[in-house]
C-alpha cells in the first residue's frame, strides 16, 4: 500500500537481497606465551611486518589456504585515479589473509552463513569474517533481524572451532610468537564485533529510493529501514520524527543509495551493486578498512591493559631498588618496552590518510570516529606519559638520595684529610725540634 501525502500510512518493506558480514576481532597479545611476549610487542605494528612473517607460512594449513598479504580490491576495477588506500598504506600495512578451502554452511532462521576469511592485521590483532546471506527468497525486516541475532550467537558459539586450526598453524610456523594452548578461549574473552550490511529492498513490492522515503515515504517502511540499521526488534516503537532523521545520517550523495554508519555497523544499499564490479570492489575495501579499524581498537584495548600492568610491575621494582645502578637498569627496561609499544598507538596507521577517494575517506573516518580510535590512542598515550612521569620522579628521588650519600662521603673524606694534614704538620714540627735539639746537644758537648 502506498503512503498518502505526509507519509502517515504504512508500507511493507521486504529485503530482497542481503549480504551481511560480521567481523569478530581480538588482539593476539592476550594469547601470546610469556616467553614470546617481548618479541611480539617489539616487532608488530611496524611497516611490512606482515610481509616479513608471511614467508614463514610455507603452505596451507588444515582446511585453509596459506596466509598471504592481499592488495586492495578497488585497484582491480575499471575506475582508475581514485584509489581507496594510499600506496604507502597498501605497501606497508595490508592484513595477512587466510581463506577456508571448503567452508561449512550453517543455517539460522532465514540466513545461511559461512566463514569467509581469517586475518592478522598490522597491529597484531586477529579477526574472522562470517558472511551471511538470505535463503529461500525475500524476507520482512523483523524476520531478518531475528535471524541476525541467531547468527551472531551462532558465530560466537562456533568461534573456537572456526579459529583453532589457524591459531595452531600460527604457533607452529612462528615459534617466536607462539600462542598458549587455549588461545581460542583466551581470545574469545576479548573480542569485539562490527557488521557491514549490504541489501536491496522493496516497499509494497516496488523499488523505492531511500531519499524519497525519508521525506514523504511510508512510516512503517522507514521504521523497518531504521530497524535494519540497528538490528532492533522494537522498530515499531520508533517515532516518526526519529525515523525521518535517517536522512541526516545517510552519507550517500545519490538519491537511490544509502550509507548509514553507527557504532555497531555500516548499512549500505546501492542499486548497482550486482551490475557494477567497481561498486562491489569499493565495498570490499570499505570492509577491509573497517576491519583494520577494529584491529586498531582491540589492540588499543590490549595496550591500555598492558600499560596498567606494566606500570604496577615497574613502579614496584623501582621503589624496591635502593641503589642508582639497579634503578637505572629498571628504567632502561621500561623505556625499551615503551619504545616497542609506541608503534601500536602512533598515528602511522590512519587507514584513510592520503586516500584518493574523498568518499572512502568520509566513510572510513566516520567509522574510526564512532569506534573512538583516536580517543583510545590519546588515552593510551596519556597513560604512558603519566607512567613515565611517576617512574622518572622515583628515579630522580633515588638519584638525589644517592647524590646526598656521595656528598656525605665526600665531606667525611674531607674531614679525614684535614685531620691527617694537621697530624702531618705536627710531625714535621716535632721532627724539626728533634733535629734542633740534637744539633744543640752536639754543639754543647763539643764545647
Amino acid at each position: 500500500m502506498s503512503g498518502a501525502a505526509g507519509g502517515t500510512q504504512g508500507g511493507d518493506l521486504e529485503v530482497t537481497r542481503l549480504e551481511l558480514r560480521t567481523i569478530v576481532a581480538a588482539d593476539l597479545g592476550w594469547a601470546v606465551e610469556t616467553e614470546a611476549a617481548d618479541a611480539f610487542l617489539r616487532e608488530r605494528g611496524r611497516p611490512e611486518w606482515l610481509r616479513t612473517i608471511a614467508v614463514w607460512f610455507t603452505g596451507p594449513g588444515a582446511g585453509f589456504g596459506a596466509p598471504r598479504v592481499e592488495p586492495p580490491s578497488y585497484g582491480r576495477s575499471n575506475e582508475h585515479g581514485r584509489q581507496t588506500f594510499s600506496e604507502e598504506f597498501s605497501d606497508s600495512y595490508m592484513p595477512l589473509v587466510s581463506r577456508p578451502q571448503s567452508p561449512a554452511d550453517y543455517l539460522v532462521g532465514c540466513l545461511t552463513w559461512r566463514l569467509d576469511w581469517l586475518k592478522v592485521g598490522p597491529t597484531g590483532a586477529f579477526s574472522i569474517c562470517a558472511r551471511a546471506e538470505l535463503r529461500g527468497g525475500p524476507a520482512d525486516a523483523l524476520e531478518v533481524i531475528e535471524s541476525y541475532h541467531q547468527f551472531r550467537r551462532d558465530v560466537r558459539d562456533r568461534w573456537q572451532d572456526l579459529v583453532a586450526e589457524f591459531l595452531r598453524y600460527w604457533s607452529s610456523a612462528l615459534s617466536s610468537y607462539r600462542l598458549v594452548d587455549d588461545a581460542p578461549r583466551v581470545l574469545l574473552r576479548h573480542t569485539e564485533t562490527y557488521d557491514v550490511v549490504d541489501f536491496d529492498f522493496t516497499v509494497d513490492g516496488a523499488v523505492r529510493q531511500p531519499k524519497d522515503l525519508y521525506r514523504s515515504g511510508e512510516v512503517a517502511a522507514l521504521r523497518a529501514l531504521a530497524g535494519l540499521t540497528r538490528m532492533s526488534h522494537v522498530m515499531d516503537r520508533y517515532s516518526e520524527e526519529k525515523v525521518r532523521a535517517l536522512e541526516e545520517m545517510d552519507l550517500g550523495s545519490r538519491p537511490d543509495e544509502l550509507w548509514i554508519v553507527n557504532v555497531e555497523r555500516l548499512t549500505r544499499h546501492h542499486p548497482e551493486h550486482l551490475s557494477d564490479r567497481g561498486k562491489q570492489l569499493f565495498l570490499e575495501d570499505v570492509v577491509r578498512a573497517t576491519e583494520i579499524i577494529l584491529h586498531q581498537r582491540v589492540t588499543l584495548k590490549y595496550v591500555t591493559d598492558w600499560v596498567r600492568r606494566t606500570r604496577a610491575t615497574f613502579l614496584d621494582r623501582l621503589t624496591a631498588e635502593e641503589d642508582v645502578a639497579g634503578s637505572h637498569s629498571v628504567m632502561r627496561t621500561l623505556l625499551a618496552q615503551i619504545a616497542w609499544s609506541s608503534d601500536l598507538y602512533s598515528e602511522t596507521l590512519a587507514v584513510h590518510r592520503d586516500s584518493g577517494s574523498s568518499f572512502f575517506r568520509t566513510i572510513v573516518s566516520r567509522i574510526a570516529e564512532l569506534k573512538e580510535v583516536d580517543l583510545s590512542r590519546d588515552a593510551v598515550s596519556g597513560s604512558v606519559t603519566r607512567m613515565l612521569e611517576i617512574a622518572s620522579a622515583i628515579f630522580q628521588e633515588r638519584s638525589a638520595a644517592a647524590s646526598a650519600r656521595l656528598q656525605e662521603v665526600s665531606l667525611s673524606v674531607g674531614r679525614a684529610s684535614r685531620n691527617i694534614g694537621i697530624a702531618a704538620a705536627i710531625l714535621v714540627v716535632a721532627s724539626v725540634l728533634l733535629a734542633a735539639a740534637q744539633v744543640w746537644m752536639a754543639v754543647s758537648g763539643h764545647g
